[in-house]
């Protein structure tokens, strides 16, 4: 990437965001307290990458065989391509709220909506299945433990809720600090690898196998293709450093760093591991039979005291990624209510601070939907469902990549991502290929959801125009 590329549409004064803020339409009221460690830390426990590799990646083994491997990397190229779609329109509008105000702020209302609706339902689904999993995990260290999952679930969010009310400060160390606990649990996977292969690289890469009928098959294009669309589940998450960027210190350079940097990191940190762990397999049949296939390699490889500590920072990543989730959904219900999304009195408590500055109302708002969706009994089929909604999300990343410069050509940009419109027209082919890779029931979720944003933006529109 030239450096021309990076700057080639800099203006010749960039106002600060505070500046920028009130340009757009609002009264800056979050603190600028994050630095770009702190943002890194919050975003990469929303990444949760050990959770990613170790619950969500033996699914897509079942499904693809070592062709997981394959299916990350092409993933991981399609996240960088959306991490340049987000550094440019995050450059513009450094709103928090993520990817909703983007839409908001470029997209037509339909398209706001259906970014928010598939932004709530994957995070509450998925906070509501990692409380759940805090449950039997900390049961697994602690067999004395009775209570039920659902109560230990509860007890978890509420502990979660309480730290993403206080600033915003303790609620980045405090995953800052839990994500270097996490990141043992990647090391010793990599090390189990690197010290005890049993398979080869290449022939896992060029001749990729998939367990058939508890025999080894070659992988074919349609196995390769919906494996391709599933890998889109285990690195997700990125996009929630936009959420915060009202809250970061220093400008637009700080932003476009701390979004390349987390991207980066979250597709290094994931694919190496996953990688690692097929390397160190030694019988592909059981590996791909097993429910917990990374554990029992960590196990095979290094003992059951590192599959023990493997399952004690498993714990620790879960809550993390609890705690960020908070934060980051709470601020994108907070930007909405800001731009008068719901009816008068909604609006008004979504936005209110309290002392630390921190939008606790849209936390506890946040925290009764979560527990909300952790007694439904459709809780594993939604668990499926939300990778449909994070493809449909990606796509309005690409499409409002796209529509930005073209509705909006004279709009300052302090970053222009390279290779404008044929990146984010990628992002778009690839998430509409992952979307119809998706099972028919999924796919139909999805339409739903386009329904309803199309209902609430027209029941918004009405009530607007009564109102005036």
């Amino acid at each position: 990437m030239r450096n021309d590329d990076l700057h080639s549409d800099l203006p010749a004064t960039i106002p600060d965001d505070d500046q920028r803020i009130q340009e757009l339409g609002y009264t800056p009221a979050l603190r600028r307290k994050l630095t770009l460690k702190h943002l890194l830390g919050l975003t990469m426990a929303n990444v949760a990458p050990s959770v990613g590799v170790i619950l969500i990646s033996p699914a897509v083994f079942l499904l693809g065989g070592t062709f997981t491997i394959s299916a990350s990397l092409i993933v991981g190229f399609v996240d960088i391509l959306i991490m340049l779609c987000l550094a440019e329109l995050g450059s513009v509008y450094p709103l928090t709220g993520g990817i909703y105000s983007l839409a908001k702020k470029i997209l037509p209302g339909p398209m706001m909506w259906i970014c928010l609706l598939n932004i709530l339902i994957t995070y509450y689904v998925g906070m509501a299945s990692v409380s759940l999993g805090i449950g039997a995990f900390l049961k697994t260290l602690i067999p004395a433990i009775h209570l039920p999952d659902n109560l230990i679930a509860i007890i978890a969010l509420c502990m979660a809720a309480s730290i993403a009310s206080f600033n915003v400060e303790l609620g980045a160390l405090t995953t800052a600090g839990m994500v270097i606990i996490e990141s043992v649990v990647l090391g010793i996977i990599m090390i189990a690898g690197l010290l005890h292969p049993h398979q080869r690289l290449t022939e896992i890469l060029f001749h990729p196998v998939v367990l058939k009928s508890a025999h080894l098959a070659p992988v074919t294009l349609s196995i390769a293709l919906p494996t391709v669309a599933a890998a889109f589940t285990i690195i997700v998450g990125f996009e929630a450093i936009l959420g915060f960027s009202e809250e970061l210190r220093g400008n637009y350079k700080t932003l476009i760093k701390a979004t390349i940097a987390t991207t980066l990191l979250s597709i290094i940190v994931i694919v190496v591991p996953i990688g690692a762990t097929i390397v160190a397999a030694t019988d592909f049949i059981a590996f791909f039979q097993s429910s917990t296939p990374v554990i029992d390699v960590i196990q095979q490889s290094l003992g059951i005291g590192a599959a023990k500590l493997v399952n004690f920072c498993i714990l620790i990543s879960l809550f993390t990624a609890l705690l960020a989730g908070t934060m980051y959904i709470s601020r994108i219900l907070y930007a909405s209510g800001r731009d008068n999304l719901w009816w008068k009195e909604a609006n008004n408590k979504l936005i209110q601070l309290n002392k630390q500055q921190a939008p606790s109302f849209a936390v506890v708002v946040s925290l009764g939907a979560i527990i909300l969706f952790a007694f439904v009994g459709a809780l594993n089929w939604l668990i499926i469902f939300t990778a449909s909604c994070f493809i449909t999300m990606y796509f309005m990343v690409g499409f409002a990549g796209f529509w930005s410069r073209y509705k909006f050509p004279l709009e300052r940009r302090p970053y222009k991502m390279p290779l404008w419109p044929i990146t984010p027209f990628f992002v778009m082919l690839f998430t509409l290929f992952a979307f119809l890779s998706q099972e028919f029931q999924y796919q139909i979720g999805v339409i739903i959801l386009i329904g309803l944003a199309f209902l609430f933006w027209g029941i918004k529109n009405n009530f607007s125009k009564a109102v005036t």
